[in-house]
């Protein structure tokens, strides 16, 4: 998941790790005057991922 976020163009990693044993990545991705901010979760023990995004401007 991380060197997916790296590769986008524009985006910074601001955080990634592990919680009760759900690994996440959170990242800003900025364009002209608008935010996305979006956090990735794979869910433990499952096949099971989820994207939660929200845009700002």
């Amino acid at each position: 998941m991380v060197r997916a976020v790296d590769a986008c163009g524009g985006s910074a990693r601001q955080l990634h790790g592990e919680h009760d044993g759900n690994r996440f990545v959170f990242w800003e991705y900025t364009q002209d005057d608008a935010s996305e901010y979006a956090y990735v979760i794979e869910v433990k023990n499952s096949s099971t991922g989820v994207l939660l995004s929200a845009n700002s401007q």
